[in-house]
């Protein structure tokens, strides 16, 4: 859970104005902030890729669609959520994503807005195919194999934030045309008992798969400033015979 402060959780059971805002990532590290104008972030740890979003932006002098910022063949946007609070804006980052889809149109005022579809950093890492035979030796460690994968894939990645473990990978050989990248990825998560995601700034992750039961408390939602009570209910039934 992203840290948010006291003023961020009380406004959000109050009125508030949600503000957005989506940044192009520039290969010199600077960035480009987009005027959104509409749009949704979709989270599913099951999902073929973890995070995907769509939006709308506003280009008011038509230089964003005539260059590559927003083209579909590396661009990355930055995408962030959150409050208008009196002291300000406050955000919290929903993603990293690679463009997929930027579709332009012009109303009838000459002005242009764009859509665009992208994906998390995982589409990225699967769709970058093996180029020569990848062995990875008896004896590594999960974790370094994969954070080999993930560069080999991106190279300006963010350095990784890997739980500890010391288990290691058996000899494990991946050929082109036949096996994916992220079949290499599965095998070394189930090698570590971890599960591999890029997070919302985009940085490559392995945590340990989580458990109801053994896992650790991770939020409390009680009664008051983090939570209100909307409904309860209760139901029993009793099993077929």
């Amino acid at each position: 859970m992203w840290p948010t402060s006291l003023a961020f959780r009380a406004a959000l059971h109050d009125s508030h104005l949600m503000v957005a805002r989506a940044e192009i990532l520039n290969a010199d590290g600077s960035t480009l902030t987009l005027p959104i104008t509409g749009g949704e972030v979709r989270f599913a740890n099951d999902a073929q890729w973890r995070r995907s979003t769509t939006f709308t932006c506003v280009d008011p002098d038509g230089s964003i669609i005539d260059s590559d910022l927003l083209g579909p063949f590396g661009a990355e946007v930055r995408v962030w959520r959150g409050l208008r609070l009196p002291a300000g804006d406050e955000l919290v980052p929903c993603g990293v994503f690679g463009v997929s889809d930027p579709d332009a149109s012009i109303a009838d005022d000459g002005s242009v807005s764009i859509a665009v579809t992208a994906y998390d950093r995982s589409r990225r890492v699967e769709r970058a195919g093996f180029e020569d035979v990848w062995v990875i030796p008896a004896g590594s460690n999960p974790l370094a194999a994969i954070d080999a994968l993930v560069r080999d894939a991106i190279p300006n990645v963010p350095a990784g934030n890997y739980m500890p473990t010391t288990a290691t990978t058996p000899r494990l050989v991946y050929r082109p045309g036949d096996d994916r990248r992220t079949k290499a990825i599965a095998d070394l998560e189930a090698c570590c008992a971890g599960r591999f995601y890029f997070d919302q700034l985009g940085v490559p992750t392995v945590a340990p798969i989580p458990s109801a039961a053994a896992g650790p408390v991770i939020a409390t939602y009680a009664q008051g400033v983090d939570a209100i009570l909307l409904d309860a209910s209760r139901s029993r039934s009793a099993p077929d015979p």
